[in-house]
């Protein structure tokens, strides 16, 4: 049978599964591996913000949104099968952000240098979103410690307060 496009669509769904383990495999033997060394900053815990072609690390800015979507990819590593470090370079990663990002008044800066110095202080409410991400899925691999709850409770809290 044939839709009307003329698509066997037995056909499609089996490129489809084919693509989907093409991709996971890239995921857990390529893409985990590579960022779990060239992509983490050894001594701080935190992301560089992209590679090169050849892997090595670019030396820019770090973007707030990068450094809680990588603590979201790592805390999910270990469901998709990847035997690595996950869950200890997902909990760093998240505390390096901290460290880095918080502002005093609770919100996460935008942009910090290489070396984690504040660059923007502007608060955009997609890197509060990513923020609350990291915390979930750090919390998620935590449980029943509640560190990372609280913390995305008290992000919450402040983000109600913006005008």
């Amino acid at each position: 049978m044939t839709t009307s496009a003329g698509t066997d669509p037995v056909a499609a769904i089996s490129a489809a599964r084919g693509m989907e383990r093409y991709l996971l495999d890239w995921v857990v033997n390529d893409a985990y591996p590579l960022w779990a060394t060239a992509g983490v900053e050894q001594s701080s815990g935190g992301f560089v913000e992209s590679l090169d072609q050849d892997g090595t690390p670019i030396a820019e800015a770090r973007r707030a949104r990068v450094q809680s979507r990588q603590v979201y990819a790592f805390a999910q590593a270990a469901e998709l099968g990847w035997q690595g470090t996950a869950g200890a370079i997902a909990i760093r990663g998240l505390r390096y952000f901290i460290d880095k990002y918080r502002r005093p008044d609770g919100l996460y800066r935008t942009l910090v240098a290489v070396d984690g110095a504040p660059l923007d202080n502007s608060v955009l409410l997609y890197d509060q979103a990513f923020a609350l991400l990291g915390m979930a899925a750090a919390y998620k691999l935590t449980r029943p410690d509640r560190e990372w709850a609280q913390q995305a409770e008290a992000g919450l809290s402040t983000i109600a307060t913006l005008p």
